[in-house]
């Protein structure tokens, strides 16, 4: 059995950047229910198309959204 320092639940946005600004520190270990991380920061690509899931508005360059 691995032992890790700390486990996170959620591997979106959140449980990433913790793990990420952490993993100099200690071992980590990113528990999420879905098959890829990323939560609903995610794309797609159907039909040659991409598709974005969730609050990609983030990083809009549009200063009114």
């Amino acid at each position: 059995m691995k032992k890790f320092d700390l486990g996170i639940l959620g591997g979106g946005l959140a449980g990433l950047s913790l793990a990420y600004f952490l993993e100099s520190y200690r071992k980590i270990c990113i528990l999420e229910k879905n098959e890829v991380p990323g939560g609903l920061l995610r794309s797609f690509k159907k039909n040659e198309i991409n598709y974005d899931i969730g609050p990609h508005i983030i990083f809009s360059k549009n200063k009114n959204q």
